[in-house]
């Protein structure tokens, strides 16, 4: 225990005495003796006019000190300090004037760029080697000071002709400066991007890969101790002046003993060359050095940084994009298992032909749950971003500045922890639209069911495991209409080692259909809310965010695919619209269905896909035996049955044959393009035939586990009603009503408290009620007269459901305001799609068609216009699930609870 005193009168100067004191840890203090205490006599009264020249003198004095205080500091600011541990220190230590000197001061002309941790300028030294490199590196503290400098000592043991060599070193104060070898070529990232004129050539950079190569076989085996770089990349290779590329930088180095397990450490490094295991393990190992190794090796080859935030989205990262280049190759080096990649000695003797590269290499990809290997980590940066479609340009709401959003690819059984920043004026939810949540309903992502919105400033981390799912999903956003542009592709591939039930495909391309409306649609949606009357329609369709040449000013706008001739490809189409279900097809092309809603179907040929909004499909096209003398229009447009207006206008994408090197361009530009003959706009007959093709795979592997019980029977109607306008609102309609989408005469009103929050910590009461009714208020002819009165009930009104409830559904089309089809989608879970039928539903004979054999299995239907479908679906989680339809983009939506077992 420390005790002291602390005594003040402000901006006063004043002294004070202690002229005794009595304490004690524990019991009472003994009692001062005042009468034992020294005596203290004030002093006595000064003359004032002395008093006035002592105060001057003082103040001469205080003048004089200060000056000569001031010039010794000047004086040692320039002196370098040198501590009794530093002597320790192996390199050469220069003296800080030497220093300044050879680079003139620091000055701009000699500066060479920005290394890690610091500048770097070049030196020369009197009396020594013409040319050094001086960085410059800059401590606020000197924390972490000491274990710096006996790093520095260990980097001046390491010898090595790939290695830059540390020649000596100098600190001053807060400065730290480094002396190196100087190399006349700079740094290999400089070389490869940032000077057009120079172009290295195969030999140059085979040598540069391999002197690197020795360089990290060194580290990793030829010095006393193992020694990890943590930060390989193109601008840590230094070129000196016969191109040979020599490792430098090792500011981010680790030392640990041969046979010994290495700490765990913070993760550092550079984006594009960091082992995936590094964000679970947080060590850092001579095999994550190799995947760095690894990324260093396709940059050297493609040109190409590791990863290109303006390049397209299939090929912005360099990993990715080769993969799909050379997808039956793999690499080794990039591997995202630790174990299967190679030592750097493997590494050197591949490249110096001593040695044969592996036959059976693996494709770079997720993680699929081992204990040893980490979640999928994703930041998503919510933010504007300026878009040109249709000739004009507008302010968008996208994820890191794409449109589409960035496309999410993982294998089944993968964690994601995917971290959304909100940096836009609106609040925002992401869905991960068809992701089964079990026990993970917090990550579903509809605002105001199972989280409040994100709003601006603000983070929120998604986080799942992708569950019995293999093929395509998506996601966006579920707040408002800010789905229009915030949306990409989810790629789930099958677990490693696991192959499709399908030949595998030569690539493999995401087709996104979505809309575009050339007004901002957030004000588009809220004068829909604030007038009753339906949104306006989009004015375009778009493949890939590109609407295609048949719209006016949009023929620059067109998605095109590249095929080889035999080829046979995969195409994962999504559909993202917010409204239309659309019918695609491929000019004189015949695509197979293999997937739908990320589930194995059977296979099945057809010349035209139907898929409703929030869909997604697997396709199959193989290309044309010989290089046609055509090109071939992808064509999408709505299948629409409901007597409100639409966007009845077609996108175009173009599917092209590669031509050999010898064909000109010119004959490339007078190839016709075939169309694509679509059905009509309301061929209900069309649509219902392709919907019961769709039918589980249901084979051993990939079984279909149909409930064998019904616990529960609902029968729901769909369509549209009427309510009365809200308080200080015009609406169109008559009598001052609105439309609005209604399940069994009841609207959803959405709460302004998350249900699933109110669930969980016990306050439902006065956010909802489990009072949602399981039959329609009264019966009447679904499909035919509607009744007198069409006014809809309203309220935030659930189901409770028990954990592991077997629930049979049918879902029937009403005509109130005109039949129409109605896209249904249940977060968070599938269901199994039983039977589809055109009039009212008979409870009576209508089952006796129920497919209870190889049902398909999917997370979206559409209910026919006019007609009903039936479907089971088990609810086995805790938390609140979501049925919403989709009429006029607006969200309806019926809550599930389950019980406590999930």
């Amino acid at each position: 225990m420390y005790v002291g005193f602390l005594a003040s009168t402000g901006q006063l100067a004043s002294s004070h005495y202690v002229l005794g004191w009595s304490f004690k840890t524990n019991g009472q203090a003994q009692t001062l003796d005042l009468s034992s205490l020294p005596s203290f006599s004030r002093p006595a009264k000064k003359h004032t006019a002395l008093t006035v020249g002592m105060s001057v003198s003082s103040a001469n004095l205080v003048l004089i000190v200060l000056s000569v205080a001031i010039y010794f500091m000047i004086k040692m600011k320039n002196v370098d300090v040198v501590e009794d541990w530093e002597l320790e220190i192996g390199p050469q230590r220069y003296t800080y004037h030497e220093l300044k000197q050879a680079t003139d001061g620091f000055s701009d002309k000699t500066f060479l760029g920005q290394g890690g941790f610091g500048r770097v300028y070049k030196g020369t030294l009197k009396n020594s080697k013409p040319d050094v490199a001086v960085k410059r590196v800059s401590h606020e503290s000197k924390q972490g000071l000491r274990e710096f400098m006996s790093e520095i000592s260990s980097l001046d043991r390491l010898r090595h002709r790939n290695l830059i060599q540390l020649l000596g070193w100098c600190r001053r104060r807060g400065d730290l400066l480094l002396v190196y070898d100087f190399m006349a070529n700079g740094s290999l990232d400089k070389l490869l991007f940032d000077n057009p004129k120079t172009i290295l050539n195969w030999d140059h950079r085979f040598r540069i890969v391999k002197g690197v190569a020795s360089g990290l076989l060194y580290l990793h085996e030829g010095y006393d101790q193992i020694v990890i770089h943590r930060d390989i990349k193109a601008s840590n290779v230094l070129l000196d002046d016969q191109l040979d590329g020599r490792l430098g930088d090792f500011g981010l180095a680790k030392f640990y003993e041969h046979g010994s397990n290495p700490g765990t450490t913070r993760v550092i490094g550079t984006l594009g060359y960091q082992a995936p295991e590094l964000f679970k393990t947080g060590k850092a190992t001579t095999s994550s050095d190799v995947y760095a190794f690894g990324a260093l090796l396709l940059e050297v080859a493609c040109e190409r940084r590791p990863v290109e935030h303006k390049a397209l989205l299939e090929e912005m990262v360099l990993v990715d994009w080769v993969w799909e280049k050379y997808r039956q190759d793999g690499f080794i080096c990039s591997n995202d298992v630790p174990a299967l990649r190679p030592s750097m000695r493997q590494i050197v003797l591949y490249l110096d032909g001593e040695a044969e590269l592996p036959e059976n290499l693996r494709p770079p990809a997720a993680f699929d749950g081992n204990a040893e290997e980490a979640p999928m980590l994703h930041d998503s940066l919510i933010k504007m971003q300026n878009v040109t479609r249709l000739c004009q340009t507008k302010s968008i709401v996208t994820v890191n500045g794409l449109f589409p959003g960035p496309r999410i690819i993982a294998r089944e059984g993968d964690r994601l922890l995917i971290k959304v920043v909100n940096h836009v004026q609106y609040n925002v939810t992401i869905h991960w639209h068809g992701i089964r949540q079990l026990r993970s309903g917090w990550a579903d992502g509809p605002a105001y069911v199972t989280q409040c919105p994100i709003q601006t400033g603000q983070s929120y981390v998604y986080n799942f495991t992708i569950t019995g799912q293999r093929g395509t999903l998506f996601w966006h956003a579920h707040i408002s209409w800010l789905r229009a542009t915030l949306y990409g592709p989810i790629v789930i591939l099958p677990k490693r080692h696991a192959s499709y039930p399908f030949p595998q495909p030569f690539k493999e391309f995401p087709i996104v259909f979505g809309e575009w409306w050339k007004a901002d649609t957030e004000t588009i949606i809220n004068q829909a809310m604030a007038t009753g009357g339906a949104p306006n329609i989009s004015d375009a369709f778009t493949i890939n965010g590109l609407p295609g040449p048949s719209y006016n000013c949009s023929a620059k706008e067109t998605f095109k695919l590249k095929v080889k001739p035999g080829k046979t490809y995969l195409l994962r189409l999504v559909n993202a619209a917010l409204n239309d279900e659309l019918f695609f097809r491929v000019a004189n092309h015949t695509l197979t269905v293999v997937e739908a809603d990320a589930v194995y179907v059977k296979p099945f040929k057809t010349d035209i896909v139907l898929i409703t909004p929030g869909q997604t499909t697997n396709v199959i096209l193989k290309a044309k035996s010989k290089t046609p003398n055509a090109k071939f229009a992808m064509s999408a447009r709505p299948y629409a049955t409901g007597p409100a207006t639409f966007d009845n206008t077609t996108t175009i994408g173009i599917l092209e044959y590669k031509k050999s090197a010898s064909a000109s361009s010119s004959n490339n530009m007078n190839i016709p393009l075939l169309k694509a003959k679509l059905p009509q706009f309301n061929d209900t007959t069309y649509a219902m035939k392709f919907n019961q093709k769709i039918r589980s795979l249901a084979t051993r592997k990939f079984p279909v586990k149909v409930p064998k019980k019904v616990d529960r029977r609902f029968f729901f109607t769909v369509g549209l009603g009427i309510l009365p306008c809200s308080k200080n609102q015009t609406c169109q309609g008559p009598n001052n009503v609105r439309p609005a989408a209604g399940i069994n005469n009841v609207s959803f009103v959405q709460p302004n408290t998350a249900l699933l929050q109110a669930h969980f910590f016990n306050r439902s009461k006065g956010v909802y009620t489990t009072n949602f009714p399981t039959n329609p208020p009264f019966k009447f002819n679904y499909t035919g007269t509607p009744p007198k009165n069409i006014t809809l009930d309203s309220g935030t009104k659930l189901v409770s459901l028990n954990y592991n409830t077997s629930v049979e559904l049918v879902m029937q089309d009403t005509s109130i305001l005109g039949a129409e089809s109605h896209p249904l989608h249940l977060h968070g879970f599938n269901f199994f799609v039983l039977a589809q039928g055109i009039g009212n539903f008979d409870p009576k004979r209508d089952p006796a068609k129920f497919n209870l054999v190889d049902p398909a299995e999917r997370n979206t239907v559409g209910v026919p216009s006019g007609g009903w479908v039936g479907r089971y679906s088990v609810p086995s989680r805790q938390s609140r699930g979501l049925v919403h339809a989709l009429p006029f983009g607006s969200t309806y939506k019926l809550g599930i609870e389950d019980g406590m077992g999930g």
